[in-house]
């Protein structure tokens, strides 16, 4: 395994609602750059006058082309919260970081036993706990009940990386329904969990700035009444790798 240190982008919020008003806000600036010239717009859309916009959308409305279409003159806002980079614990758990590099990358393709591609791209939280951890990598079935790993469904616990601690916010480990039953989940801390010192296999952390500025935006998707389970907005990883 040549890579030490992986990335995960992350996202807050619709994914789909915003693929949608992305893709009307293009088709839009589209048609604006057709008619600009001949209505004497100016080279942006976003520098119209209140009047100009109003022309603008009329003639938008009113062609044929578009009546299936919505006007949508304001690029949506991005969903990015931030990058996590997380470096690698190769030493302690060799196996488990071979497999978390290949989800990160996509390149093992389809999973042999779900028939879904061994990829973290668009794969979606389904656990948080407000000061506990957040989980996420089912990419079997997306509730927490899948998972698959790029050696076959699950794999052993290896011994460095059971003796890691989870010591503070940002520590990177594979989530397991017991014993040598690691796959694709896994999960970060958001503080030390001494508790579970021992029954994890820990693979990594998070360096400062994600601890520092992407974690809390996603804990305070957590429920706000404490308890664990979903988060209350969709948060997904848009795009991973090698760093």
């Amino acid at each position: 395994m040549s890579a030490t240190a992986v990335f995960l982008d992350v996202d807050i919020g619709d994914a789909d609602a915003f693929a949608q008003a992305s893709a009307a806000f293009t088709a839009t600036n589209t048609f604006y750059d057709g008619i600009k010239s001949t209505y004497g717009f100016p080279d942006n859309m976003g520098d119209l006058t209140v009047e100009q916009k109003e022309t603008f959308v009329d003639a938008f409305s009113s062609n044929p082309a578009n009546a299936d279409k919505e006007c949508v003159c304001v690029a949506p806002e991005s969903l990015r919260a931030g990058r996590l980079e997380i470096d690698l614990f190769a030493a302690d758990a060799p196996k488990g970081c071979e497999n978390f590099v290949a989800l990160t990358t996509g390149e093992k393709g389809i999973g042999k036993i779900g028939k879904k591609p061994l990829h973290l791209r668009g794969n979606r939280v389904h656990r948080i706990k407000r000061g506990f951890m957040v989980q996420a990598g089912d990419i079997t079935r997306g509730d927490g009940s899948g998972g698959e790993s790029i050696f076959g469904k699950t794999f052993k616990d290896e011994k460095g990386g059971l003796k890691r601690k989870h010591d503070g916010a940002g520590v990177l480990a594979y989530a397991n329904s017991g014993k040598n039953s690691n796959s694709s989940q896994f999960f970060i801390t958001f503080a030390a969990q001494p508790s579970l010192d021992g029954k994890y296999v820990v693979i990594g952390q998070v360096r400062e700035d994600g601890v520092k500025n992407v974690l809390p935006l996603i804990e305070a998707t957590a429920p706000a009444d404490g308890s664990d389970g979903a988060p209350t907005a969709c948060v997904s990883i848009s795009d991973c790798g090698r760093l």
